[in-house]
């Protein structure tokens, strides 16, 4: 028994796992780069906007309305506005006793305003402004009563507005000019007056009480 040498059991060592290191001198460093153009191969672009020669550019010719046009004796529609129209109005459009829309707005203009259209007996709406009419609203034109609108706005008129009569006037605009003097009260159906940049006294009559729009 002594010569028996003691056996001894060991379990096998599981050996570590050593992974292959990969030095820093191996690995590459990856560089990039935008690609890149060279000025050689640019092409300029050059942007041209269209060019309109003296030629091709047409004169404006302004022409009076003419006092023929009185003729038309059948008349209810007349709107000439923005156009190039310059002169007076004739006083023998006063022969459209039949006309309800009278429109002249946005033209050259001068002058004062016919007394004669009076006699328009159906007019409704009555339009002249942007023009450069001088002298003052006529006091007969407080004949129209079936108007609903007037505008008369920046023109160069002058004066006071006459104390028309006006049963269905609606809206009456008469801003930038050089009237004066007190409001009208016999303009009570009104419900918008726009008077601005004028030389206006006194206060808004009692019976304007319809009023919507003031400016």
């Amino acid at each position: 028994a002594s010569c028996a040498q003691p056996v001894t059991h060991r379990a096998p060592s599981l050996s570590r796992i050593v992974r292959p290191a990969c030095r820093a001198s191996c690995v590459q460093p990856v560089t990039h780069r935008a690609p890149v153009c060279h000025a050689s191969c640019a092409k300029p672009v050059t942007h041209h906007a269209p060019v309109c020669h003296a030629s091709c550019a047409k004169p404006v010719t302004h022409r009076a309305p003419s006092p023929s046009y009185g003729n038309w004796r059948n008349m209810t529609d007349f709107e000439v506005g923005l156009n190039a129209l310059n002169g007076t109005l004739p006083a023998e459009y006063s022969a459209w006793t039949t006309v309800t829309t009278f429109s002249v707005r946005n033209n050259f203009l001068t002058g004062t305003l016919p007394p004669s259209y009076s006699e328009w007996n159906a007019v409704k709406a009555f339009s002249i402004n942007d023009n450069r009419f001088t002298g003052s609203l006529p006091a007969s034109y407080g004949s129209w009563t079936y108007l609903t609108k007037l505008s008369a706005s920046t023109n160069n008129l002058s004066g006071t507005i006459p104390n028309w009569e006006m049963p269905t006037l609606d809206s009456l605009s008469v801003f930038q000019n050089s009237l004066s003097g007190t409001l009208p009260s016999t303009l009570s159906s009104m419900s918008g007056f726009f008077g601005s940049h004028n030389d206006f006294s006194g206060s808004l009559p009692a019976t304007w009480s319809s009023l919507r729009m003031l400016g």
